[in-house]
């Protein structure tokens, strides 16, 4: 049977992983321990295990404090989160379906002011004057690896339509 020999910058990273999972763990394991604890044995027991068992005392007393005021925080980080959410997801939504339009315009009638303007590097500045925007092109005849953009014939696609559609394209 052949062992491999192990190198010594593998066994570093494995233990610096190992040294950085206990130090993000610990204290995770810390607020499991001592949510199960009483006020008088939070600190007077040991820290990083079970003592005695107040978990549905400690539950009571975070939902009644204060009138019930956990219930409103809680509300409040729900609708926060899934208003972030919904927002994250209809912009993602937008963005992709104007980088899936060949032509950079909506398919909605062209009487609506936000279908006139193509949708372009406009909304920000710095895209446009990034080294990258001017990059030199080549000229003359292009190398066959090169393609220079889409395939020929996939901006007759559409969004939402795979080449694998076409059999003119596979």
């Amino acid at each position: 049977m052949r062992t491999e020999r192990v190198s010594k910058p593998a066994i570093l990273a494995t233990a610096f992983m190992f040294v950085c999972a206990v130090y993000f763990l610990l204290p995770a394991w810390w607020l499991v321990v001592s949510s199960t604890k009483g006020p008088s044995t939070l600190y007077s027991s040991e820290g990083f295990w079970f003592s005695q068992l107040h978990f549905a005392s400690n539950l009571t007393g975070l939902f009644t404090y204060d009138g019930g005021i956990y219930w409103h925080w809680l509300i409040n980080t729900v609708f926060y989160a899934g208003a972030g959410a919904l927002c994250a997801t209809l912009l993602a939504a937008g963005a992709g379906y104007a980088l899936a339009t060949p032509t950079g315009r909506c398919s909605c009638p062209a009487s609506s002011a936000r279908c006139r303007s193509p949708r372009t590097g406009r909304a920000s500045p710095s895209a446009r004057a990034s080294p990258t925007a001017r990059a030199p092109r080549p000229t003359g005849p292009r190398p066959p690896t090169w393609r220079g953009g889409l395939e020929p014939g996939l901006h007759k696609l559409g969004p939402g339509r795979a080449a694998a559609d076409r059999p003119d394209l596979r």
